[in-house]
């Protein structure tokens, strides 16, 4: 029987997160690797859920689900070999350029489908972990946002490594694909606050040259007020495209913690007392060997900063705050801020 719910459990819809022995959960939208110990029982979903039928003054139909968690690497194969197929069969693209005939292309899709067939029936038995639970919906609803855990052992998750969480009605194959929401999941040995000491925050004003704005060429400042001075402009639609001021936050990494990845920084910023911007900053290694974390601070947002003019910026990893540094918006100062070492 089809389903009557539809979970939007997309990345882009959804927030993950973990809970542990205490009950308490972390959920985050924009910060999707975690730090993960024996006191961790539990991955979270956060996701709106869509109701399908034809009289919404009755209750919603009890339905039976599988939460499923695959390790990334899983997924992407069995995509690899689903996408392959599917191209193939539906437009016949590599055919056609390589001057294919009828027979030989058909002879190509068989040997594809009987691959991606192999694929999808081992795709289903390679989830990490699963757990059923039952879902129905209030008369009246057509949609809620609902908050799945999905239970784990922490003992048998790897670290440095992305998984991909899946939600299926029970009976019904699991298609894997790019928009599952994922999160990069990390153990230490060593707290939160060790694994990076912050150096010195600043404001990098980047030169625009020939249309691009150059981050090795940016100047530091302590303060800014140039946010509205903005001449990098988009010329089809006369709006401003990307403001070059950045906030910036330079860190010594003490401790490397996966060799394949890094996790997530998230800058936030506060003005009057109120979170007015968040952002899934960016990274990137400098040669003295620091890491430098930073995000943009669009002028659409100037709004919000209140008559002070003062900003407060912050720095988290793994949801924990790690640097702060306040800085003005009716000021222009060169220089950096430097934190003070231990």
């Amino acid at each position: 029987m089809e389903s009557k719910y539809t979970f939007a459990c997309a990345y882009y819809a959804s927030e993950v997160g973990i809970v542990n022995k205490d009950q308490e959960t972390i959920l985050s939208s924009e910060n999707h690797s975690f730090l993960i110990d024996d006191s961790v029982t539990g991955i979270v979903i956060k996701m709106p859920v869509y109701r399908d039928c034809d009289d919404y003054s009755q209750p919603g139909p009890v339905e039976n689900y599988r939460i499923l968690l695959y390790k990334d690497e899983d997924v992407k194969a069995y995509g690899e070999d689903h996408y392959r197929y599917h191209h193939w069969k539906d437009g016949n693209a590599e055919a056609k350029s390589m001057h294919f005939n009828a027979e030989s292309a058909k002879h190509v899709e068989e040997m594809y489908r009987a691959t991606w067939e192999e694929a999808e029936k081992a795709f289903q038995k390679k989830y990490v972990c699963e757990h059923e639970f039952e879902y129905s919906m209030q008369a009246g609803l057509t949609k809620e946002d609902t908050t799945i855990v999905l239970p784990i052992n922490s003992a048998e998750l790897e670290t440095d490594t992305y998984y991909r969480i899946a939600i299926v009605k029970v009976g019904e194959l699991c298609v894997g694909h790019g928009d599952m929401p994922y999160l990069l999941l990390f153990k230490s040995d060593v707290p939160v606050e060790q694994v990076y000491t912050p150096h010195s925050a600043s404001l990098r004003v980047r030169p625009i040259e020939d249309g691009y704005l150059l981050f090795d060429k940016a100047k530091r400042y302590r303060h800014y007020d140039g946010f509205f001075g903005d001449e990098h402009f988009d010329d089809i639609c006369q709006e401003v495209e990307v403001n070059p001021a950045l906030v910036c936050f330079d860190l010594k990494e003490n401790v490397s913690l996966g060799k394949d990845h890094y996790p997530s920084f998230v800058v936030v910023l506060h003005s009057g007392g109120k979170e007015i911007y968040r952002e899934r900053a960016k990274r990137l290694t400098e040669k003295n060997g620091h890491v430098v974390a930073f995000s943009t601070f669009p002028t659409d947002h100037m709004r919000y900063v209140s008559n002070d003019h003062n900003v407060t910026a912050v720095l988290e990893v793994f949801n924990t705050p790690i640097a702060k540094f306040e800085f003005n918006t009716k000021k222009c100062e060169r220089g950096e801020y430097f934190f003070e070492t231990k």
